[in-house]
């Protein structure tokens, strides 16, 4: 079994958009499950939402996740296609 773990990158970027009910980031809980899920040898992977936030510090994004030897990991789109403004209509 492979668990995904959502972490849209460093603390700043990931508190972003990633809030408990209370309006809190989650960062610091997910980095400690990541740390459970190591310390019990299950195989997961990380899935990032690329958003306007972490779109643009890419690099910033993908050396975190190096540093922190996230090996897996899987990228979805929640971006506007280049060339259109936010819902989809063209930009002549």
């Amino acid at each position: 079994m492979l668990v995904g773990v959502s972490l849209d990158g460093p603390k700043e970027i990931h508190d972003r958009y990633r809030l408990d009910m209370e309006g809190k980031g989650t960062f610091n809980r997910v980095i400690a499950f990541i740390r459970l899920l190591e310390k019990h040898n299950v195989d997961y992977n990380i899935l990032t939402v690329v958003s306007a936030a972490n779109s643009r510090r890419a690099r910033q994004v993908y050396e975190f996740f190096k540093k922190h030897g996230f090996r897996y990991q899987q990228y979805i789109e929640c971006l506007d296609p280049i060339g259109e403004v936010q819902g989809g209509m063209t930009i002549p």
